[in-house]
Order: structure tokens, then sequence, then C-alpha cells
């Protein structure tokens, strides 16, 4: 670790971060914990590895011009490509995939639990929408779950512009958060919103 240590001493914006790495678990054979002690938590800390995850191409030409796709891979081998399951989301500079988020457990077998959240921030004339698809274990692909507007959206507001989600496999639990960053609220302009997202277990 000698050289990641110079790295971090001579560059300020070098992070070392990985499963188990940090200064309570410090990697494998904990070879990274003095490095947590001299550089802070900020610099050096631990976050979890998922072999899944998805690419947004909101420039895809897929349906309509700028429509946009979105390219779920495991294990760095290519799954599924993934299209809006409406109209809207298949427009014109509809922007899908403008950003995505993926969590899940053992989504390459009949095993796996997961969900993927796609925005599309051009939909509905710059209105947004956001996808949520669901792993189906059965066919080992990814089926729409739901699709989501902002009830009270204007034109312009651009709902899915940033998407996070959030899984917890234990019990089953999903949020997505999608942020409309000109969405007019408390009586101003462009001030922005996020839409939350929640599906509880046994839900539909």
């Amino acid at each position: 670790l000698f050289a990641v240590e110079e790295l971090m001493k001579k560059h300020q914006e070098c992070l070392l971060y990985g499963q188990d790495v940090g200064g309570r678990l410090g990697g494998v054979f904990r070879e990274a914990a003095t490095l947590a002690q001299k550089f802070g938590d900020d610099r050096v800390f631990n976050t979890p590895i998922q072999e899944a995850f998805i690419v947004g191409s909101s420039l895809d030409d897929s349906t309509n011009v700028n429509s946009g796709s979105a390219y779920i891979f495991d294990n760095y081998s290519f799954k599924q490509k993934i299209v809006a399951g409406n109209t809207a989301g298949k427009a014109t500079n509809a922007h899908f995939g403008r950003s995505v988020d993926i969590s899940g457990k053992n989504i390459d077998d009949n095993t796996g639990k997961g969900y993927a959240v796609v925005g599309a921030s051009g939909a509905n004339n710059g209105r947004g929408e956001i996808y949520i698809y669901k792993y189906n274990p059965n066919t080992l692909q990814w089926n729409l779950d739901a699709n989501l507007v902002d009830p009270n959206g204007l034109t312009g507001d651009s709902l899915g512009l940033s998407v996070s989600l959030y899984y917890d496999v234990n019990i089953d639990e999903a949020w997505a958060f999608a942020g409309a960053p000109y969405d007019d609220e408390i009586g101003k302009t462009n001030v922005g919103s996020v839409l939350v997202y929640r599906k509880a277990l046994g839900s539909s």
C-alpha cells in the first residue's frame, strides 16, 4: 500500500474505497486500516460492491430520436436492453435513461431479487416520468413494475433528471427517489422537488 499512500499524500482528491475497506474493517488483512487512520474516514471508506449495473443511453434513437434506452449488465455480461413502457417515454427527446439506478441480489439466476429505476426527464413535453423495473427470477428478465409521474407536474419540470434507489432485499422493500429540479413550488419558480416512491412487502 506504499504507492497508494504516496498518491493520497500528493493528491487530496484521491480516495480509497471498496468492499470491507475502511477504519473498522481495514480490508481482508486489515491492510487499509492504517490508511484510514492517517487520512480519515472521508477518504478511506467501505462501500458495497454489486456485480449488476445499469447504464443509461438517453440519446439512443431506439423508438424515436433521442427517445433513449437503458442496458442491464451482470457480472460484466450484457443481460437486457429496456425501453420505456408507454408512448410518452418512447417519444422524441424523452431521454429515457437520463438517470438510472439498480439494486438487488443474485440477479443472474432464479433465486434473484432486484429493482431498477430509470428516469425520462424529457417525457410529456419535459414534465418527466420515472419507470420502476422488477427482476423476475422465473424468466430472468426485468419487467416494468410501475410508471410514475408527478400528478401536479408541469411542462419543463424534468422529473427523473436524477434518480436513486434503495432496496432492502431482506424484507423486499424498495424506495425510489426522483428529482424534478425545475418544479415550481411554494410560489417560486424552479425551486425543485423530489418524488418519493415506496413499495412495501406484499404490495403490488
